[in-house]
């Protein structure tokens, strides 16, 4: 499960990129832009896989959280790349909020910032960060909806 959490969410970094160009937002089209994405793709991979594992498989703990056994991480180098990735969603939704008055992504974006870290440590914690997450996700496809362009020719 932190393996492909590890290998995935830094790939949401192109996504983020490509809905900001999709959107009509001009630098986010320049090959140094598309470079410095990819750049940013390879070393959050890097650091997901190499310093995220590392830190990870010696260190996960079993839980039993609301009768339900789960195994957490209980270092923060472990949650760094979704951290990181949480900081990029959230800039590529202040800017399609404010540049194309899409206010979704950057409100759910926002949303799991406040749950995860606000109620973290409530017995409610895992099941509302859950919850905004899939909200993140509908927003990041309806976001996706919003800029594709709606005629192939156009």
């Amino acid at each position: 499960r932190y393996l492909l959490h590890f290998i995935v969410v830094p790939l949401l970094t192109w996504v983020f990129f490509e809905q900001l160009r999709l959107a009509g937002q001009a630098w986010a089209a320049s090959r140094l832009v598309r470079g410095m994405a990819l750049g940013l793709i390879a070393v959050l991979l890097f650091m997901g896989l190499v310093l995220g594992l590392d830190g990870l498989y010696p260190a996960l703990k079993p839980e039993v959280e609301e009768g339900v056994l789960r195994y957490y991480a209980p270092s923060l180098q472990a949650a760094l790349v979704p951290i990181v990735m949480m900081c990029i969603a959230l800039i590529s939704g202040l800017l399609l909020w404010v540049k194309n008055k899409w206010p979704w992504l950057f409100l759910s974006t926002l949303l799991v910032f406040i749950t995860e870290g606000a109620l973290q440590a409530s017995s409610l914690g895992l099941l509302v960060g859950n919850a905004t997450e899939v909200l993140f996700q509908i927003a990041l496809l309806q976001t996706e909806l919003f800029v594709t362009p709606k005629h192939p020719s156009a």
